[in-house]
């Protein structure tokens, strides 16, 4: 998927970077989970991850062609520059 790495969310403290969708960004390498169990569970990720991040939609590109992928983005991104 193409975005920018921002050291913001509290992730970033421990070596995550938030991440912020850029068609025009770079490359951003993630990494693709699946299970038929987790809509369950994204009420419990979702606060998980907290207030600075929302869950969204994404088209990730895999070894196997693109797919629609739930992905965390910060909600407060600062625009590109």
């Amino acid at each position: 998927m193409h975005g920018r790495l921002i050291e913001q969310g509290w992730g970033s403290a421990l070596g995550f970077p938030g991440l912020a969708v850029d068609p025009d960004g770079e490359r951003v390498g993630v990494e693709v989970f699946e299970s038929g169990d987790l809509p369950e569970h994204w009420p419990r990720l979702d606060e998980f991850e907290g207030p600075q991040y929302e869950r969204v939609v994404a088209e990730v590109h895999t070894p196997h062609g693109p797919v629609e992928a739930c992905i965390y983005v910060l909600k407060a991104a600062p625009a590109a520059t």
